[in-house]
């Protein structure tokens, strides 16, 4: 997804040979295919599964792959937090609407964007 971070072939080179030294908090990724059951959830999760075994982490080093739509998957997937975003304020992107509005959010408009035909525009990636 090319998110801020760092991509798996870094981890041997800048996190493996100072790891003594790092005090890592908290250890994230993303499921790019959460809405659905995928093999690519599943290689995710082993890829995930292996980086937390093959490095010595603190036992109070948290673990979060989940995002919103990964709360409809196996538990193995929720490790110490999910990430509830989006689906908090009702965005389900399975459009099968297993969530109910709680509240309702108002603001001012502050910008307005023209978009040509054909293009997209994206907040979530």
């Amino acid at each position: 997804m090319n998110r801020l971070g760092l991509k798996l072939k870094d981890f041997d080179k800048h996190i493996y040979p100072f790891q003594k030294n790092l005090d890592i908090k908290l250890v994230i990724s993303h499921l790019i295919n959460s809405e659905k059951k995928s093999v690519l959830n599943d290689n995710q999760l082993k890829l995930f599964n292996d980086i937390k075994k093959k490095f010595h982490f603190s036992k109070k080093t948290l673990f979060s792959l989940g995002n919103s739509n990964s709360i409809f998957l196996k538990k193995n997937f929720h490790f110490d937090m999910i990430r509830a975003g989006g689906f908090i304020y009702g965005l389900d992107l399975t459009k099968k609407k297993r969530s109910k509005n709680v509240l309702s959010l108002k603001a001012k408009i502050i910008q307005i964007e023209s978009v040509k035909k054909g293009k997209k525009y994206r907040i979530w990636c």
